[in-house]
């Protein structure tokens, strides 16, 4: 494989595993989430040195590449040019080329930066990297992804959901102290498990731990050929003896449906426990959907979503989204009479970023004005819709929830004060919370029936009218009605179809 010097291939992606993945289209259902929240759990932000400087335990800690910015201009020629050549080498401690994804190549496609957050004093870390779709500033649908990291009783590190192994983030997991001793893969999704292969080579005497049922479309790959060789398959069924040795600290229960779902999809979860600091650990399932956004995701992109005229406005107004085009345009042409500060424009681009990465396709007066639809799903744990409606809605999937739910809250994972999800914000959590976030999915009653051809006529996405009853009127789960339509009626196609 031949790569432009600029962008040197990163040893840890062996062609090996390259092959494997373009040879499989592995479905991602993305859902969202975000860092610590410093005002509800004890959040000591860090970063590494070189990046950022020391700064005493608990100050804001903006990377040191975005706090120039301002200050740049009234720097001297010679002090331009260092500054210049400071960020040059933080972007090459930040690269990484991953051009796989489907339907599109996940980015940021050729550099991630990572945000280290203490959770949890000298035990619990979050390392955050963005994830998007799209095509430049404005024009980008972005979420953080977490990987938790937890020191063990031995003083080793336990590594969960692991992010693109870049200089960068390995310098900051290395500052922490102690090996690595084990790489755990909690979920069957392809978003978190494209960088499990790179970031285990790099940590070689470590053991390699996946959720079962790992699979890949259109072919069915073993763990060798998705880069997982040497891996050892969770089971919390198993004796005694067969149990991972950390699971003394971090007992585990996996969702693991009896069967696939359509096209060999396997909706498996694992959820851990950390006796020591009382959290919770999650990948999917369970979201909180913060005020602010994520400090790692971009906020010139997320300026440019909110600013009047962003090209999210423009093509709903286009096609005329849900025959609702002229109402967009309105408020678009309003906004631009108005005038738009940073602050509002940072604001109404993060609300409508979370607002698209959550329904894809939301109401109109939520691509117009967001304010409404992101607070009818922030600021308390929910379920995320894309999990509720084309996941959870599945009946193989519901009938072993209940059970799963039940080891959660119920005591088996011991007890929790903190969540700490894969996506949108780590913060305090409990049982509780679970409860009432799952209620509405594990009670909800069998599906109507609906013909084939009304469900999937109902879920394509076609511009026009669509018959919505009323598009602020709350679902069970709390999302506005007609935010959550477009997933809701794909959710009944499938199911119709029997794909899940």
């Amino acid at each position: 494989v031949r790569v432009p010097p600029a962008f040197p291939l990163p040893r840890t992606m062996q062609p090996s595993t390259h092959l494997a993945l373009a040879l499989t289209l592995i479905i991602a259902v993305p859902t969202c989430e975000a860092a610590a929240s410093s005002r509800v759990i004890s959040v000591h932000r860090q970063a590494t040195a070189r990046a950022v400087g020391s700064a005493p335990r608990g100050a804001s800690l903006v990377p040191a590449c975005r706090r120039r910015s301002s200050a740049v201009a009234a720097l001297s020629p010679q002090a331009t040019r260092d500054s210049k050549s400071e960020e040059d080498a933080l972007r090459r401690r930040r690269r990484y080329i991953n051009l796989t994804g489907f339907p599109f190549p996940l980015g940021p496609l050729f550099e991630r930066a990572t945000i280290r957050t203490e959770v949890k004093r000298d035990r619990v870390w979050s390392f955050e990297q963005e994830q998007s779709l799209g095509f430049g500033d404005g024009a980008t649908i972005a979420a953080n992804a977490r990987m938790t990291v937890v020191r063990l009783e031995s003083g080793g590190l336990w590594v969960l959901n692991p992010v693109a192994p870049t200089r960068e983030c390995l310098d900051l997991l290395e500052e922490l102290g102690g090996p690595v001793e084990h790489v755990v893969l909690g979920t069957t999704q392809y978003e978190h498990k494209v960088f499990v292969p790179a970031f285990s080579r790099r940590f070689p005497r470590a053991q390699v731990w996946v959720a079962p049922d790992q699979w890949a479309f259109p072919l069915d790959l073993p763990l060798p050929l998705l880069g997982l060789a040497g891996a050892k398959v969770l089971d919390d069924r198993a004796r005694a003896p067969s149990m991972p040795s950390w699971a003394r600290e971090l007992p585990f229960s996996i969702l693991r449906p009896h069967r696939r779902l359509g096209l060999g999809y396997a909706a498996v979860e694992v959820a851990f426990g950390h006796l020591a600091t009382r959290s919770l650990l999650v990948t999917d399932s369970l979201l909180f959907v913060p005020r602010d956004p994520p400090e790692v995701l971009s906020r010139d992109n997320l300026r440019g979503l909110g600013e009047p005229g962003n090209i999210v406005s423009k093509l709903a107004a286009a096609t005329n989204w849900r025959g609702e085009g002229d109402l967009i345009r309105k408020a678009d042409a309003a906004d631009a009479e108005r005038g738009t500060s940073d602050a509002v424009a940072l604001r109404r681009g993060w609300q409508r970023n979370a607002v698209l990465s959550l329904f894809f396709g939301p109401a109109p007066d939520a691509i117009a004005e967001p304010t409404a639809a992101f607070n009818a799903i922030s600021g308390r744990w929910l379920v995320g819709p894309v999990c509720s409606q084309l996941i959870y809605s599945s009946e193989p999937v519901r009938a072993q929830l209940r059970g799963w739910i039940s080891d959660i809250a119920g005591g088996k994972l011991g007890r929790f004060d903190t969540i700490i999800p894969a996506h949108f914000a780590a913060r305090r959590g409990t049982p509780t919370d679970v409860r009432r976030a799952f209620a509405p999915v594990i009670d909800v009653r069998a599906m109507s029936s609906v013909s084939p051809l009304a469900a999937l006529e109902a879920a394509l996405p076609v511009p026009g009218p669509r018959g919505v009853s009323s598009a602020t009127a709350l679902s069970r789960e709390g999302y506005r009605e007609g935010d959550v339509k477009l997933l809701a009626d794909i959710g009944s196609a499938l199911r119709v179809l029997r794909v899940i």
